[in-house]
């Protein structure tokens, strides 16, 4: 079958080093220090390194791209704001962070030295170690954004009023502090104590202390009311249900009225699926799904294809899918689905990698698949990429 949307194929004269040469071409460092243990949970999962290199950087991706809208809309208008990336890691997110904001304008914080050495020397940001107790801390500087992404989620209760407490007091005159949480809608209902927050001593992580570390499961109003401890009753407060990565709640605080932060849009992330995606009889790659996004703003632009980090094909997603829109339960999303054919040269190799996303018309991508050529071509299968819904 071939496709009867509009397609754009490129030459795909791609080698196996093709993926950190693309995303260089975005202004972005690609080099993975090897005990990052986002990438190594990532590879553990995925049982591929391209595979689980692809996934760790389309990740770092999308986090970063939901800050930079909220320092986008927050910060409208202000030049050079200053941004620190707390509980950064290896900066899966931090390389995004410094190509958006400048590399001069971006912080990292981590309580590894080695993590905070490698941020600082490889993608040319300021950083400074942080530590286990907030009280500790000596770090001066105020920050007109702090984003600290899956940290709040791992706290046990008196950790997690600290550090919100310690960030607050580093939020600059006007700033924001945007942080995730695992909302009350990832855990038993029954299970989450009165008190609105739930902490379990245990992660992925195979190195930071579970009872320091662990997985934290909290209310709305628990997390309303911490902010109201650490910031004050007048703080401006935005929940983004959901809001990174399309997983955990992502919470937005201000002193400053003229952030408009109460007025902050949802932000929504394009969802889809290859329902297909096989050799045909005369060698083509077919790759078929749907892939939309309920904000009525920022629908689906186009979906992509690319091999081992070089795109290889983009294709509209015009086909009417009505199963699709009744499962979203928006008829405005009927026309999602696409399906397109793309000559791959030269001959593949069994390892390289295939991925399959979505983009909308401001930029924001959503994976809809991550596998090998090796996977598609003997009909193995696939994880579908997806957010994890500890790690992501």
């Amino acid at each position: 079958m071939s496709s009867n949307l509009e397609m754009r194929t490129v030459d795909g004269n791609t080698t196996q080093n093709a993926l950190p040469t693309f995303v260089s071409a975005e202004g972005v460092v690609t080099t993975i220090h090897p005990s990052d243990e986002m990438f190594l949970y990532a590879l553990r999962n995925r049982g591929n390194e391209a595979v689980a290199r692809a996934q760790y950087l389309r990740q770092g991706r999308r986090i970063a791209h939901t800050f930079r809208r909220i320092g986008a809309w927050c910060m409208a208008g202000r030049e050079a704001p200053k941004v620190l990336d707390f509980a950064a890691g290896f900066g899966r997110a931090s390389r995004y962070l410094a190509r958006d904001f400048g590399a001069g304008n971006v912080w990292v914080s981590d309580v590894q030295p080695d993590a905070v050495d490698f941020c600082k020397t490889s993608f040319g940001v300021n950083g400074f170690d942080s530590v286990h107790d907030p009280a500790a801390l000596k770090a001066t500087d105020r920050f007109d954004l702090i984003v600290v992404s899956s940290l709040f989620s791992h706290l046990p209760q008196p950790s997690f009023h600290a550090w919100l407490a310690r960030l607050a007091d580093m939020v600059a005159p006007g700033g924001v502090l945007a942080f995730s949480v695992h909302g009350a809608h990832m855990a038993d209902a029954a299970s989450l104590p009165p008190d609105g927050h739930l902490f379990v001593a245990g992660s992925e992580s195979l190195v930071l202390d579970p009872n320091d570390y662990g997985t934290a499961y909290v209310t709305d109003a628990f997390v309303r009311a911490a902010i109201a401890d650490a910031f004050g009753t007048a703080a401006f407060v935005r929940l983004l249900p959901q809001g990174l990565c399309g997983v955990q709640d992502l919470y937005v605080v201000s002193l400053d009225g003229r952030c408009r932060v109460t007025e902050l849009p949802v932000l929504r992330e394009p969802v889809g699926n290859v329902d297909h995606c096989s050799f045909t009889q005369s060698g083509q790659l077919r790759v078929s799904g749907w892939a939309a996004c309920v904000d009525p703003d920022d629908p689906v632009n186009h979906v992509f294809v690319e091999l081992d980090g070089r795109r290889i094909a983009m294709c509209a997603n015009q086909i009417q899918r009505a199963d699709v829109a009744k499962f979203l339960g928006n008829p405005a999303v009927e026309a999602c689905g696409f399906d397109v054919e793309i000559g791959i040269h030269p001959p593949y190799a069994p390892m390289r990698v295939v991925i399959v996303a979505a983009c909308t018309a401001s930029g924001c991508h959503g994976q809809l698949l991550a596998a090998s050529l090796a996977d598609l071509v003997q009909k193995r299968p696939y994880k579908k990429a997806r957010a994890n819904r500890f790690w992501f």
